[in-house]
């Protein structure tokens, strides 16, 4: 604006004209200077007259306006300074007095004031900050409603849901909707609830059942025990007048067919006595007597009673007993019941003749000692070895199903473990475990169970 107009005035020489346009234009509120200068940096026309005739460094002119730096902010005490500087370039009119050689006559410097800017920016930063404080204000509002009504109502309902299962309360049902990944999950929760009811449901119809199984086999039990005391009694009275008898029928006669009455009349009150012994066992199960005891010494009397049952049946009986095996805490005469029970069904089992093998060893964890009892014969179908150790279960046309029942709660009071293998026609394995210190034992479990 200032070189138009003051252009006409320069092409005429009109230096009055020029001084009088900047007297002019020095009242404009904005205006802080406002100068003009020649090629060699000396201040010729400026609206500060004090100004007119100082030199400015042409060579820091020229840099200045060769870095680019035509228009800048200058920071004084005041008020910021927008300062300008420009080239005045020759037109082909300038050349009537000026050399033809010089493009650039002079330079323009004008020096506004910012005020104005500055309360502009001032403005919009206030703008600003409280544009961003309401946008602030309403994400959060935004984010506080999206997180109470799409996640913390739901995490509370499954909060429900999950103090309800800490009460028992397995009927509570919370409702979701959506398919993300919070409604998902409330909807499996759900979905275990209801497992979780029906499950408690079925473990409770199944624990009236075994109320009611073990109600009747107490109840069983009870008369089974009564009627085998009864039974054992006369037995033993009837046992020992037989055996008289035939003692007194042997020093009058050598008649056999009459003895062999009487040894299968004995033996047939053998059988009931045993049978009514383990109805007996079974009713009122014995308590262990723990002392310290070789488990070898156990199986040899066991053997001693197995013996002449092998040998009617053509077994072979093999020991591979360990001779390294410490003493442990038991009750003999139930272990010899144990040994000596398994060893029978064993040589039964074997109607052909075959190998019934006792071995004994160390057991390195838990510490304590393993006894198997294997045979070579029938071996047991899986249907049948599952239930083998249930009271009343037996293939057997003899016997009450009782033995192994019974052997398994002797192992047990013992803090031991027995698992049988057995495979069709090959034979079957017999495994017990037992612990060394009966104290330990039941520690180890004690743990195992809290765990």
């Amino acid at each position: 604006m200032i070189i138009n107009n003051t252009r006409h005035d320069m092409l005429k020489n009109d230096r009055d004209g020029i001084n009088y346009f900047f007297k002019d234009i020095s009242k404009l509120e904005d205006l802080v200077n406002a100068s003009i200068m020649d090629d060699e940096g000396v201040i010729k026309f400026s609206t500060k007259e004090k100004a007119i005739g100082m030199k400015i460094n042409i060579k820091m002119l020229k840099d200045y306006i060769k870095a680019g730096k035509n228009l800048e902010f200058k920071h004084t005490g005041g008020d910021n300074i927008l300062s300008s500087i420009t080239e005045i370039k020759a037109l082909d009119e300038c050349y009537r007095c000026h050399n033809k050689s010089k493009k650039v006559l002079g330079y323009l410097s004008v020096d506004f004031s910012a005020k104005k800017i500055d309360e502009i920016l001032k403005y919009d930063r206030i703008v600003m900050i409280i544009t961003a404080i309401i946008s602030m204000f309403f994400i959060a509002a935004a984010l506080f409603l999206f997180n109470h009504y799409f996640i913390y109502k739901r995490v509370g309902k499954i909060q429900k849901l999950i103090e309800a299962v800490k009460k028992g309360e397995l009927d509570a049902e919370e409702k979701f909707t959506g398919h993300d990944e919070i409604s998902e999950l409330g909807k499996s929760f759900n979905k275990m609830m209801k497992d979780l009811k029906e499950a408690k449901e079925n473990l409770e119809e199944k624990q009236k059942e075994i109320l009611a199984q073990s109600e009747k086999l107490a109840s069983l039990g009870q008369l089974a025990s009564g009627i085998a005391h009864e039974i054992q009694n006369p037995l033993a009275g009837i046992s020992g007048a037989l055996r008289v008898i035939q003692s007194e029928i042997k020093a009058i006669t050598k008649d056999s067919e009459v003895e062999g009455i009487l040894d299968k009349i004995l033996s047939q009150i053998e059988r009931l006595s045993r049978t009514t012994k383990d109805i007996l066992s079974f009713a009122r199960p014995s308590k262990p007597m723990f002392v310290p005891l070789n488990i070898n010494k156990v199986i040899e009397k066991s053997l001693f009673f197995a013996r002449e049952a092998a040998k009617q049946k053509g077994v072979e009986i093999v020991e591979n007993l360990s001779e390294k095996l410490p003493e442990i805490s038991a009750d003999p005469e139930l272990l010899r019941q144990v040994f000596l029970n398994i060893m029978l069904n064993g040589i039964q089992a074997m109607d052909r003749g075959g190998v019934l093998t006792i071995s004994s060893n160390l057991n390195s964890s838990p510490s304590g000692i393993i006894v198997e009892i294997a045979d070579t014969g029938c071996g047991i179908p899986e249907d049948v070895r599952k239930n083998i150790f249930n009271p009343f279960f037996t293939t057997k046309h003899q016997g009450t199903g009782l033995g192994l029942y019974i052997v398994k709660g002797i192992i047990e009071n013992h803090n031991g473990e027995i698992s049988v293998e057995s495979t069709v026609g090959k034979g079957t394995t017999f495994k017990i475990v037992l612990p060394q210190n009966l104290n330990e034992s039941r520690d180890k479990n004690k743990e195992e169970i809290n765990s």
